[in-house]
């Protein structure tokens, strides 16, 4: 049997619009000039799924969406559907839903990039999952605007989450708001 090199998982930490995405796919990029195959995964994806339907036919907005103004209008929901979860299970409700396609990348020899790392309340949430479970480690990022003010949390759930989850994190970047995006591109592949 060919097995191919386990690889660990790479968990990205950070309040909502500092840049985890962004962040992902310079990584995939990098990885890939390395010759290492690397795949995003999301939490939210899973739970985004369990609440498309409702909310397009509600407010004709996509779950998936990426407008600024629509994400502004659902996250209460989103993160309020996201928590009753996590309470019920004691943290470890979107991680178990996520934990089968991670465990397969992994099997296939591929990094996993779990871009929303955000919790660390209970015994079994996100970071110690990204950790323990999965022997993964964690990059916190934070953004700063053009004006230099840090990018504020969303709601009350990251503004409480949020220094957790910095302090128990492996690796911090603070990252400046540049405009295009191909200047943030190269700016991120400058600190590999």
């Amino acid at each position: 049997m060919n097995c191919k090199k386990i690889r660990r998982p790479i968990g990205l930490a950070g309040l909502a619009r500092t840049g985890k995405d962004t962040f992902c796919q310079v990584l995939i990029g990098e990885f890939e000039r390395m010759g290492i195959e690397a795949k995003r995964f999301a939490l939210a994806d899973e739970l985004k799924k369990d609440l498309d339907d409702f909310l397009i036919s509600k407010f004709g907005i996509s779950a998936f969406t990426t407008d600024p103004r629509e994400k502004k209008i659902i996250r209460p929901m989103l993160v309020a559907y996201g928590k009753a979860h996590r309470i019920k299970s004691n943290g470890s409700y979107w991680t178990s839903k996520l934990e089968p396609s991670v465990n397969e990348a992994l099997f296939e020899g591929i990094v996993p990039i779990i871009t929303d790392i955000r919790y660390a309340e209970y015994e079994f949430d996100e970071v110690h999952w990204l950790r323990d479970t999965l022997g993964g480690f964690m990059v916190h990022l934070s953004r700063y605007d053009t004006g230099g003010k840090a990018i504020q949390p969303p709601n009350e759930d990251e503004r409480v989450n949020d220094p957790k989850v910095f302090n128990l994190s492996d690796y911090s970047l603070f990252l400046p708001t540049i405009k295009p995006r191909r200047k943030i591109y190269g700016l991120l592949v400058g600190i590999f």
